[in-house]
């Protein structure tokens, strides 16, 4: 059973589960995602490619606003890294989500405007920060560590430096 991923009765595709602390690419292959009414609430269903193949996947509620928010659309690509955060006593989901092409513009590295690349360093600063921020949560083993925080002020930092260079 190891090697063979789940097949769902559906589509046969299968069904993408994202593991907790592994970073995860998605391609979006549709504009938006299809929704219906559970037992559980209310679903989310995108197809998508990862790991090469077609897969379904129900992207929680945090993840369809993020791809809403952002007007990601069909061909953007994200990676998506499930945290769990101590909530009380209980364990609940969290998603770092990184946009790694928004589908729409493929040709953003000929343009050589400065507002261009001003936002496209803060983009970098950005993300480094963030990553940066798991690394600390990872090094120190905790939990409680809260990584958006961090994140911020390492953003912030960055930034200051960024334009006192300049």
């Amino acid at each position: 059973m190891e090697g063979k991923k789940h097949m769902n009765d559906n589509n046969n595709k299968p069904k993408l589960e994202l593991q907790v602390n592994v970073p995860t690419k998605v391609k979006l292959l549709q504009d938006n995602a299809a929704t219906g009414e559970s037992q559980y609430g209310k679903w989310f269903l995108y197809n998508v490619l990862s790991d090469g193949q077609e897969q379904s996947f129900f992207a929680p509620e945090q993840i369809v606003k993020f791809i809403s928010e952002n007007n990601l659309t069909k061909s953007s690509e994200i990676i998506i890294t499930k945290k769990l955060v101590k909530n009380g006593s209980k364990n609940t989901a969290d998603f770092l989500i990184e946009i790694v092409s928004n589908g729409k513009s493929q040709d953003t590295s000929t343009n050589t405007n400065d507002t261009n690349n001003q936002k496209r360093t803060d983009y970098d600063n950005m993300v480094e920060a963030l990553k940066e921020a798991l690394k600390i949560r990872e090094h120190l083993k905790s939990d409680i560590i809260d990584v958006n925080k961090i994140g911020i002020t390492l953003f912030i930092q960055k930034c200051k430096d960024n334009h006192q260079n300049h």
